[in-house]
């Protein structure tokens, strides 16, 4: 099973689930959605490689989460990560009235939900000790 997953790895692929959330919309005005609607037809085919990269990218990720953690876990970490933006917002460390600051939140909220998603196998494995089926290897034949 080599290395153990931590907190780096987990935090590495929530800054490529935050990458592809913020690449595809976010409130600054530079993303794959602001540059196919200000710019036309420009560029057509560079955005249609690029619109379907992002796309395969979420059939990705979003198969892996919805597989790993199931609709109930879906449900339950996006209930999670609402309240603790209500929270946040409680003690003033957030101003969720804000559209700019709560539009950055919600995409935040999404992308910390795909990056457990696709983590979930290695997380579940650190907290129980479980091991998943593909991860047993078969000892060398003697």
């Amino acid at each position: 099973m080599g290395e153990s997953f931590g907190f780096r790895a987990w935090f590495l692929r929530w800054l490529a689930a935050l990458f592809i959330v913020m690449s595809t919309y976010n409130p600054s005005g530079h993303s794959y959605y602001h540059w196919v609607a200000q710019s036309g037809l420009e560029f057509g085919s560079v955005k249609v490689m690029a619109g379907l990269s992002l796309l395969l990218l979420y059939i990705i990720y979003i198969r892996a989460t919805v597989r790993s953690i199931g609709a109930i876990g879906v449900g339950l970490i996006t209930s999670l990560l609402g309240a603790s933006a209500w929270f946040l917002s409680d003690v003033n460390l957030i101003d969720l009235g804000n559209y700019f600051t709560a539009q950055v939140v919600i995409l935040s909220m999404f992308a910390t939900l795909i990056s457990v998603g696709i983590s979930w196998s290695h997380l579940r494995n650190r907290l129980s000790g479980q091991v998943d089926s593909d991860d047993v290897t078969t000892p060398p034949p003697l």
